[in-house]
């Protein structure tokens, strides 16, 4: 190889590594604000790191579990449902799951509650009933 050839090599090694540095950063950030209770905050860093690493299953589920906490249920089920198609890991996999029902039962109860007068009517979170359909 050539100095050249070398020099690109070395130049794509040292980005790669500061932007997988600057992904850790941004998950790390994200999770001490959900663990403050800014949803919000951990939201929109989960989703700049997931910029930098789209398929990375943890960051999936910690915006999942962000978006649930803001009541966005069809957001938080997405996120949930990419963990199941990007995860190898089974336990991960399992929260998701758990998660999906959690999702389920608190649109269920919403709708019903609702339909009884004992909240006040108002558009439910457009979620697709298909998606929920799917983890049962």
């Amino acid at each position: 190889m050539n100095r050249i050839t070398i020099v690109i090599m070395i130049s794509l090694l040292s980005v790669m590594t500061m932007q997988a540095q600057t992904v850790d950063k941004l998950i790390r950030k994200g999770n001490r604000q959900y663990r403050k209770g800014n949803y919000t905050e951990a939201e929109v860093n989960y989703r700049k790191a997931l910029d930098g690493q789209p398929v990375n299953a943890d960051v999936q589920f910690n915006l999942g579990d962000a978006l649930f906490r803001q009541e966005n249920y069809a957001d938080a089920m997405e996120a949930y449902q990419k963990v199941l198609e990007n995860s190898p890991d089974a336990k991960l996999k399992s929260k998701a799951v758990y998660n999906m029902g959690n999702i389920n039962t608190t649109m269920r109860s919403i709708f019903i509650k609702r339909r009884l007068g004992l909240i006040p009517k108002m558009p439910m979170p457009c979620i697709t009933w298909s998606i929920v359909g799917r983890i049962w």
